[in-house]
């Protein structure tokens, strides 16, 4: 199965040119559908309306989506670098052991991801 891989830091930038939040979950007082709205946007009623749904569970996703999708796209981010940082190590490890000796190569694997860890 391919996976398309998404630009993190495209998708945060997205994140960053909405409508500033928090956005709350409310309803219209006269159609009784949910809505989500900028609190911090004033508008004559609240906040300004920046989704109006046919179904509480979406308007539910887009307002908490507003807070929780920058920060799991920045966990993300600091995730995917300390990845590649714990891979740059483990390759100077190997390449720093004797190749063949397995046990050398894994006694400065674990060498040098302690010092990472410090």
């Amino acid at each position: 199965m391919s996976e398309n891989k998404r630009d993190l830091h495209v998708d945060l930038a997205i994140c960053g040119a909405a409508t500033v939040g928090p956005w709350t979950l409310d309803y219209d007082v006269e159609t009784r559908r949910p809505l989500v709205e900028a609190m911090e946007v004033p508008s004559w009623g609240g906040g300004v309306i920046v989704a109006d749904c046919a179904e509480e569970a979406d308007a539910r996703f887009i307002a908490e989506a507003r807070a929780g999708w920058p920060h799991a796209i920045e966990r993300a981010l600091v995730a995917e670098a300390e990845v590649a940082r714990l891979k740059r190590v483990i390759d100077e490890a190997l390449e720093s052991s004797e190749w063949g000796v397995y046990e050398d190569a894994l006694k400065s694997v674990v060498r040098i991801l302690r010092e990472a860890a410090e």
